[in-house]
């Protein structure tokens, strides 16, 4: 924006001088368009008005905040691989709400501001843990299916790994019933110490 000296400066050249607006161009380093814009004013004093030439990001994108909001908030139950990105809500505004005028950076914005403000974009946060040699373990136990010759055989197993070294112990049984658990739980009573037990199925009886 000129000053009103600026301005005073360019109207005494084209009336006085009888400069034209080309040659207050070229010797002021102007733009043609500003030189005409201040010599149509009547009064040199007159402060520019600015128009913003584009919407603003939230005006442009109000009418589809609702619809923006509903896929982020159902995104937060959803598996990580079905969640929207924002190049995926773009495309879909413009399949199924016509909004053929937006670009797609003002929905990358647009959803990165929404997802701040619906508390949903939280870094994940994660829990170091470690245990001393010989404190803890994590046991599983599970199915299998193994190919012995040309056949497809089930069996379970009892899986434990360490928490200090992460290293692993497998045992495998050819039914899931307690006294099979049982069998690897009791060889391993008193190394390490402490057991964690990992959704465990047992069965009672039977060929399990």
């Amino acid at each position: 924006m000129k000053t009103v000296a600026d301005i005073q400066v360019i109207r005494r050249l084209h009336e006085l001088e009888g400069w034209s607006e080309r040659r207050i161009a070229r010797e002021l380093h102007l733009g043609r368009r500003t030189v005409h814009k201040y010599l149509s004013r009547e009064e040199s004093t007159e402060e520019p008005v600015y128009t913003r030439q584009k919407a603003p990001v939230a005006v442009k994108m109000g009418v589809y905040q609702a619809k923006v909001d509903e896929w982020l908030t159902a995104d937060a139950k959803a598996p990580e691989k079905q969640q929207h990105t924002a190049h995926r809500i773009w495309t879909r505004l413009q399949e199924e709400e016509d909004a053929t005028d937006l670009s797609e950076s003002t929905v990358r914005h647009f959803v990165a501001r929404r997802r701040r403000a619906l508390a949903l974009s939280a870094p994940k946060v994660f829990l170091h843990l470690e245990f001393p040699p010989g404190d803890v373990a994590q046991v599983d136990w599970g199915e299998a299916y193994l190919k012995i010759g040309d056949q497809q055989t089930k069996v379970w197993m009892f899986c434990m790994r360490l928490g200090c070294s992460t290293a692993s112990f497998v045992a495998l049984y050819p039914h899931g019933r307690m006294e099979a658990f049982l069998d690897q739980a009791l060889r391993m009573s008193g190394r390490p110490y402490d057991h964690i037990f990992c959704g465990l199925q047992v069965t009672s009886g039977g060929a399990g």
